[in-house]
């Protein structure tokens, strides 16, 4: 049980950071939707922390030093792939869909996940695994019937099928990322340090993207005008996220950690009409969405 209690606080503080994206979207407009102070506040959060914990208990520190490569490795390749390029895809679908429908359809990340737990891990899949996995199938289907049935949408069908096949994208780099998040605790990286070197990798990838591409400063500067409280706060819980997912892997299977984590569109949805009823608006096909993706959950609960 503590491994899945893990698994659901880390799908409540990514359902928060979410919605605090989405609010921190819609009041300044972040140029790149939020990702370049969302991942500093969360490597200076993670970073800080694994600092103190090896100090504090410095014999974790060395035993990590003398034979954690292999895995430091893992927690790289998972901050490049699912941090990094996973999160720059659902960042821009939750500008464009809302945090209710981009999150139900980066909820497909287990899927990915799931298939390459199959094959690259000596982990089984349960029966009841993939019974949750077609709900979450389910539900991706209902947004789609929303846009073809619904006469409230107002953007077009070619622009809602760009925004989805980005969070599906989202969902394949989140999904990759979370299997390299497994196989990196797997062996004597504790968690703190796994989900601080994700992060770090991330950020320090993403600024080489930005030198790249010639946008860094320009990204900065817009921050440094418009940055605001919900961005920030998005960080912390973010940060919180990662970690209590590198925790729960180490509790539980990675199958059974990804799929209860996939609960994410069920409290987003809950939570928007709670903290934020005149931000996202959920209509009957999105909230049956959450309540089709809630079901699938309950079922490898039981």
């Amino acid at each position: 049980m503590p491994g899945e209690l893990t698994a659901i606080l880390c799908a409540i503080f990514y359902a928060l950071s979410y919605l605090l994206i989405r609010k921190g979207q819609a009041d300044t407009a972040p140029p790149d939707h939020g990702l370049l102070p969302i991942l500093c506040i969360s490597m200076l959060t993670l970073d800080s922390t694994g600092l103190l914990l090896a100090n504090l208990h410095p014999g974790t520190f060395h035993i990590v030093a003398a034979g954690a490569q292999r895995a430091v490795c893992f927690a790289a390749l998972s901050g490049i792939v699912g941090t990094l390029f996973g999160r720059l895809a659902l960042y821009r679908a939750i500008r464009q869909l809302g945090a209710t429908r981009g999150v139900v359809i980066k909820g497909l990340a287990p899927v990915v996940t799931l298939m390459l737990v199959t094959f690259t891990t000596s982990q089984t899949v349960e029966d009841d695994d993939w019974v949750a996995l077609c709900f979450l199938l389910i539900a991706v289907l209902l947004l789609f019937f929303e846009r073809k049935f619904s006469h409230q949408r107002r953007y077009s069908l070619a622009l809602f099928s760009n925004n989805i096949f980005i969070a599906i994208i989202a969902a394949v780099a989140q999904g990759v990322g979370h299997t390299f998040r497994q196989l990196s605790v797997g062996g004597v990286l504790p968690p703190i340090f796994g989900a601080a070197i994700d992060v770090t990798t991330a950020l320090a990838a993403y600024v080489c993207l930005l030198l790249l591409q010639g946008r860094f400063g320009t990204i900065l500067r817009a921050y440094r005008k418009s940055l605001n409280l919900s961005l920030i706060t998005a960080g912390f819980c973010s940060s919180v996220a990662v970690l209590l997912f590198f925790t729960a892997v180490t509790q539980i299977p990675l199958a059974k950690a990804s799929v209860l984590v996939a609960t994410e569109p069920v409290l987003v949805a809950i939570f928007s009409v709670i903290f934020f009823p005149k931000l996202e608006r959920l209509t009957y096909w999105s909230a049956t969405a959450s309540v089709v993706v809630a079901i699938g959950i309950i079922l490898i609960s039981l």
